[in-house]
């Protein structure tokens, strides 16, 4: 599987020769919260866990992430580059994906987002096992990992389904070794999704299901006996999105993109949305409308966990 990453046209910034997608993925996970070196640290360090657990590749020559000396020097690297905002002229410095710059720091996320993605997946599965009535859990993860598969396959490269069924097992056993055995009880989940450290289908996937969530609704918007003009329904949902991100109803400004909505209109196309006058067209549109918006609720569900454990406590580095 692979996520085809993009940078911003126009952008100057350069990459520093560091290692950034864990400390950018870290950081865009708190949204447009600043956090203290000691709060960097905090939601830094369950993400490299994970990175070590999975034994995930690394770059030679990174500069260790583990130690304050390395955090601090990767910090002001971004901060030199503009992607990160420091501000110092408080009781101690607190740091920040600049507003303007979060394309960037999401184009250094990217390089690596592919490896993080049955994670990501395997987090909304427990949300949605949490929300309840649901089967045992070892048959609703795998129902729920496979239709997870079939909304993303335009988007990234996924394993063929015995292999990914390996994968998703896998991540659920880092998480629990015996989470097949969990009770059904929505209650079980939640507490197992809440001990998921780290959290990060947020950061992973709010831009992809914000970006289909805009071309199903404008989907249903359509008269479904007239034809779609791609060019224009692409040119419309790009206005959408800009306007909802001043609304703020879309949090991420990632969602604005051409590519983003032409995955999510040839998933349309597979699932025959778009030809006019096909039986049941509107129902139809109306279902696959909410069906991204549930997984938009579940990444909710994950981003409100982080912020809470990102809250600031009293201390410092």
């Amino acid at each position: 599987m692979a996520f085809r990453p993009s940078i911003p046209p126009g952008s100057s910034a350069r990459p520093p020769a560091i290692n950034l997608p864990p400390l950018t993925l870290a950081l865009l996970g708190v949204e447009d919260r600043a956090l203290t070196f000691a709060e960097v640290r905090g939601v830094l360090d369950p993400l490299l866990d994970y990175v070590e657990r999975r034994a995930l590749p690394t770059t030679s020559g990174d500069l260790d992430l583990r130690t304050d000396d390395g955090l601090d020097r990767t910090l002001e690297a971004l901060a030199r580059s503009g992607v990160v905002r420091q501000f110092a002229e408080g009781l101690e410095p607190v740091y920040g994906i600049r507003p303007e710059r979060h394309l960037e720091a999401a184009f250094y996320r990217n390089a690596a987002v592919h490896f993080f993605i049955n994670r990501a997946i395997t987090e909304l599965i427990l949300a949605r096992a949490a929300e309840g009535p649901s089967p045992r859990l070892p048959d609703e993860a795998w129902e729920q990992a496979l239709r997870l598969r079939d909304l993303l396959k335009f988007d990234f490269f996924f394993a063929r389904k015995q292999a990914f069924s390996g994968e998703i097992r896998a991540e659920l056993a880092l998480l629990d070794p015996d989470w097949e055995q969990r009770p059904a009880e929505p209650e079980s989940a939640r507490e197992l999704l809440a001990s998921a450290h780290p959290h990060i289908a947020h950061a992973v996937l709010r831009p992809f299901f914000e970006a289909y969530e805009i071309v199903a609704e404008r989907l249903t918007a359509k008269d479904p006996e007239q034809p779609i003009d791609d060019k224009a329904f692409l040119a419309e949902c790009v206005g959408v999105a800009r306007q909802y991100v001043l609304q703020k109803r879309i949090r991420s400004p990632e969602s604005i993109s051409r590519e983003l909505f032409g995955s999510a209109l040839r998933l349309a196309a597979n699932r025959d949305l778009l030809e006019p006058g096909r039986p049941d067209l509107r129902a139809r549109r109306l279902a696959f409308a909410e069906e991204v918006r549930a997984e938009v609720r579940r990444i909710e569900v994950v981003r409100d966990l982080v912020l809470a454990e990102a809250e600031p406590e009293a201390g410092s580095r």
